[in-house]
């Protein structure tokens, strides 16, 4: 498909209350008029097509974004990132040199992330 067929769609949008600059968000979203049109294609057949469209520019827009910067808790080793990450549970202690350490999955992890003990 092609941009002509991409904007030969616009009337029919306009009547389902979706804009023409709405589509060419779209289409600079998409970067592709085949994909553009498709989406269109299939706001253009729902109920409320412009809602429609909103969601899938939406989650475009989430799809091109990118990804997070995790910045890490200061000075917890990878692993309890790790752990926390995925709902694992985790202990903060004292050990009796009086250095912290944590407890994932019943073992025991120095500030490097070393397994010292159980």
């Amino acid at each position: 498909m092609t941009e002509e067929a991409f904007w030969a769609l616009a009337p029919q949008a306009q009547e389902k209350g979706i804009v023409k600059s709405r589509m060419g968000q779209l289409a600079k979203l998409c970067n592709d008029y085949k994909r553009a049109t498709t989406i269109l294609s299939s706001a253009l057949k729902t109920k409320n097509a412009s809602a429609y469209l909103g969601k899938a520019i939406a989650n475009i827009k989430e799809e091109i974004a990118p990804p997070a910067i995790h910045i890490p808790r200061s000075k917890e080793p990878e692993i309890v990132l790790h752990a926390r990450l995925h709902g694992w549970p985790v202990r903060k202690i004292v050990r009796t040199d009086g250095s912290p350490g944590w407890f994932v999955a019943g073992i025991l992890y120095d500030t490097q992330g070393m397994e010292v003990g159980a």
